[in-house]
């Protein structure tokens, strides 16, 4: 559950903040700005949706799920440092490549963990995931507030590295129920 908490609510306070993000890191005018929501759910989302579920079953759950994570927290932490508003540009579509699956793979993974439960696994984890939708933009725009976009960055990255402590916590058990 608190794997979805935290995905739900670094998905929705990247979005919805990519374009304060830009105003404020880059001096991006206000078109220039909002069209970074636009590439990053119209472009690297989609793309991303289409090549997950192929990718996370060639190179198993538990290691897709942490690979994403990883390039969501690179790629948020170097974003919080661009100085360019096409490095920025370029940043937006990898973040959207790497978060791309993670909500459905990690769906399907859970689902795999806890056989016979589909059901209410998956209504559980929907669940946690709105209540993050809601909870962590309050704080991110809160942060926005009081602290640098670097600072912003920074935490949304701590929020990915969270995602992967997860991650490897549930292959450990996994790897006690084989």
């Amino acid at each position: 559950m608190i794997f979805f908490i935290v995905y739900v609510g670094l998905e929705i306070s990247v979005m919805n903040f990519l374009p304060a993000i830009l105003v404020n890191q880059v001096e991006a005018a206000t078109f220039l700005a909002t069209l970074s929501v636009t590439i990053f759910w119209g472009g690297a989302m989609v793309v991303g949706r289409l090549a997950a579920g192929y990718l996370a079953e060639w190179m198993q759950y538990a290691r897709y799920l942490i690979l994403c994570c990883t390039g969501t927290v690179v790629f948020i932490a170097i974003l919080g440092l661009a100085t360019s508003l096409w490095l920025s540009y370029v940043l937006i579509v990898l973040i959207g490549l790497m978060m791309a699956g993670v909500f459905g793979i990690a769906i399907v993974y859970a689902t795999t963990l806890l056989p016979g439960s589909t059901d209410k696994i998956t209504s559980i984890l929907i669940a946690s995931g709105g209540a993050g939708g809601i909870f962590f933009p309050l704080i991110t725009g809160s942060l926005m507030d009081h602290a640098t976009t670097t600072t912003v960055a920074f935490v949304l990255a701590g929020l990915s590295i969270l995602m992967i402590v997860i991650i490897l916590i549930a292959r450990n058990y996994q790897k006690q129920l084989v």
